[in-house]
């Protein structure tokens, strides 16, 4: 018996929590009808090596450059996994990285994949955070400012984690039409 769990979460809790997602990370499984192979090569043809200075010309608030497309990824598939980044036609910081591990079910596959937040994102929405409640609460600011304080900076994590979920449920779609899921 573990306490404070009830009877039905008892099961699940020493099992390392995977069906849960933290609000920066997004797991989920596919159920592909292709082979592992099969699966392996799909996602195979839609991946480009990285190139970290790509050509490209801006217009406006889209980025043109000859890689990208709905589903073209920059990164690597090496053995039965994959870790990749959607290249996308617009500016977004927030296009999560996924990792994903492709097993065999029998005539089938399974698909994991794990998308997260690019660790930069993380740390300069940390350090900015930081900096802005450090600053505030060393002023000699008046009290009703340290409310305000807060609320950008929970306005600030909530504009990062909104762009992750729109670009995660994006990326998705692509990995389910990829996979025919």
């Amino acid at each position: 018996m573990v306490l404070g769990a009830p009877p039905l979460a008892e099961g699940s809790l020493g099992q390392g929590g995977g069906d849960v997602n933290l609000p920066a990370l997004h797991q989920f499984e596919i159920q592909s009808p292709l082979s592992a192979e099969d699966a392996l090569a799909r996602i195979s043809a839609h991946v480009i090596p990285i190139k970290y200075f790509r050509p490209r010309m801006a217009i406006g608030f889209f980025l043109i450059h000859a890689d990208t497309g709905r589903d073209r990824f920059e990164g690597q598939v090496f053995g039965n996994r994959f870790d990749v980044r959607r290249l996308i036609n617009y500016v977004n910081v927030f296009a999560p990285r996924s990792e994903g591990v492709v097993r065999s079910d029998g005539a089938r596959s399974q698909i994991r994949i794990r998308m997260m937040l690019p660790d930069v994102v993380i740390a300069v929405a940390a350090v900015l955070t930081l900096v802005l409640l450090v600053g505030a609460f060393s002023s000699d600011a008046p009290p009703e400012a340290y409310g305000l304080v807060v609320l950008i900076a929970i306005a600030a994590i909530f504009v990062v984690l909104l762009g992750f979920w729109i670009e995660a449920s994006l990326q998705e779609a692509v990995f389910r039409e990829i996979f025919r899921a």
